[in-house]
């Protein structure tokens, strides 16, 4: 029996749940160990389907506390209609893990198109932003609550690809402008957090790569109860997603900033 922590029964909406990846990993540990509600989102409305099914085979209970949703992050319309069908609900923690890679631009930045910059930075950037959107609407106002963005290690390495590499870099510096724009109106948001994660592409398991990251998993929770957090953690990542110890880091980091 997972057990139950004070995550249990509230919502965790996650983008880009349905590619086995970072996402997917999430959906799991906040579902199994955590006994929380998955909305589990994806492009992909059969693959979505699938992996909600995967996610609890042989866990009549947890069949019960997951739903699959299409949803397009790109699309005002999606993202107005998810928003509107969640309203209401207690969404503690909100992952974006959504993200497209230019197929042309893969191995050779120089063969990046102009629709590779355009999907790219469409679905990357202003699909996070439309995120972002929905979880400032949606995330609880009362009890801790958090969003969480999946960034890459590129962004701040480099590497081929630079449509994506850019957007992921764009990807941090909105968070973190997202956090400044909280702390200034902490009093309208006294316990939404925000978090830019950057996990690389190494096949091992989790291993934080930054001080900060260390110093923040290490640390204890501040005693401030009107501080709006932005946290950025640097890490390698297991492909594999039934290794998700990352993921369990995750909300251990997730939980040290609740109050």
């Amino acid at each position: 029996m997972a057990s139950r922590g004070e995550f249990a029964d509230r919502t965790c909406v996650v983008f880009g749940g349905a590619n086995q990846g970072i996402g997917y990993a999430f959906a799991r540990e906040a579902l199994r160990a955590h006994r929380m509600r998955v909305i589990l989102c994806d492009i992909d409305g059969k693959r979505c389907q699938d992996a909600a099914k995967t996610l609890t085979i042989n866990d009549t209970d947890a069949a019960k506390m997951i739903e699959a949703v299409q949803v397009d992050i790109s699309s005002n319309q999606d993202m107005l209609r998810l928003e509107k069908t969640l309203s209401g609900r207690d969404v503690a923690i909100v992952i974006n893990a959504a993200a497209v890679f230019a197929d042309s631009a893969e191995h050779d930045s120089l063969a990046a198109t102009s629709l590779d910059w355009e999907l790219a930075y469409r679905v990357n950037v202003l699909g996070a932003v439309n995120v972002q959107r929905l979880a400032v609407n949606l995330l609880s106002r009362d009890k801790p609550a958090h969003l969480i963005q999946v960034s890459s290690l590129s962004a701040f390495t480099g590497g081929s690809g630079e449509p994506y590499v850019s957007s992921k870099t764009a990807l941090v510096g909105l968070t973190e402008s997202l956090a400044r724009t909280l702390q200034r109106n902490r009093q309208q948001f006294p316990k939404l957090n925000v978090h830019v994660v950057l996990p690389g592409v190494v096949n091992t398991k989790f291993a934080v790569s930054s001080f900060r990251a260390k110093r923040l998993l290490t640390s204890s929770p501040s005693s401030s109860l009107n501080e709006t957090r932005a946290t950025t953690m640097a890490s390698t990542i297991s492909k594999d997603s039934d290794q998700a110890l990352e993921l369990m880091e995750m909300m251990k980091m997730v939980r040290s900033h609740s109050r």
